[in-house]
């Protein structure tokens, strides 16, 4: 059955009921109350909702647990305890360990999608579906730092799952190596706190992590390329409507500069996954 309408969840007591704002993400407006994360509910949060509970019956831990709405009509999901990877990025998010960690997460969480899709999933929203009409997984579509939730170099969490649709696995990973490689240029990396980084090497220790091979690895680049064209313009749209969080990692001028970069060393990375 698909999830059509979203349960109460019942209020937290006096004392644990107080808000904090949850800083570091892009989306603005998350608040943790006690053990809970609350947040205005999108058009499409019965869709997610049901794609988490799916996932964590089939054993996705780092899913975190969809609770319902309370009574503002807001979303509630499971706090989960860790750092999320927002600046200032610490050694532990920028290791390698939590490099291959995240590449093998989302491994799993793409495998047990597609047999979602195959009962007739929907509700998600049709703006963040991958347009080639690939859809052989369930596509997080913001596969980023700041949407991972380390403990220490493992990740505990997955979370802002509101692009989630479905796409292929590349449309999915196109973005991911962008973000968690990450092939920014270093003018952008190194004042978010990433040390000097051997790009070539950690974008095939992820893609090798994640096994994946043949014509989607060849032509993974090239979809990255377009990918952070298509994220820069939707970027600049989401400021325009207030909807983004206000921090560097949002701002789509600062972004644009990695497509001239990118254009650049685009031989060199394409050589290290291909050789």
């Amino acid at each position: 059955m698909h999830a059509t309408e979203l349960p109460k969840h019942p209020e937290p007591d006096s004392e644990s009921a107080r808000e904090q704002p949850l800083t570091g993400g892009v989306i603005a407006g998350a608040v943790r109350v006690g053990q809970t994360v609350r947040r205005v509910a999108s058009p499409h949060a019965p869709a997610i909702q049901e794609l988490l509970a799916y996932l964590r019956r089939r054993g996705f831990v780092q899913a975190p647990k969809p609770l319902g709405v309370d009574d503002r009509g807001r979303e509630v999901w499971s706090f989960v305890p860790g750092r999320a990877g927002h600046p200032p990025i610490t050694p532990d998010i920028a290791s390698d360990e939590a490099l291959v960690e995240a590449a093998r997460t989302i491994r799993r969480f793409h495998d047990l999608s597609a047999d979602l899709l195959a009962t007739g999933w929907h509700g998600w929203n049709p703006d963040a579906a991958d347009p080639s009409g690939r859809h052989e997984v369930v596509c997080h579509n913001d596969l980023a730092p700041f949407n991972l939730v380390f403990q220490g170099r493992r990740v505990g969490a997955v979370i802002d799952w509101d692009l989630a649709a479905p796409g292929s696995r590349a449309w999915d990973l196109a973005y991911a190596v962008w973000r968690l490689v990450p092939l920014h240029r270093p003018e952008y990396t190194a004042p978010l706190g990433w040390p000097p980084l051997d790009r070539s090497r950690r974008l095939r220790l992820f893609v090798d992590a994640y096994g994946l091979f043949g014509r989607d690895r060849a032509d993974l680049l090239e979809l990255t390329q377009h990918r952070m064209r298509h994220t820069v313009e939707g970027m600049r749209r989401l400021v325009e409507l207030g909807t983004l969080a206000d921090l560097p990692a949002s701002d789509p001028r600062a972004e644009a500069g990695d497509l001239e970069y990118f254009g650049a060393h685009l031989s060199r990375w394409q050589e290290a996954l291909t050789r």
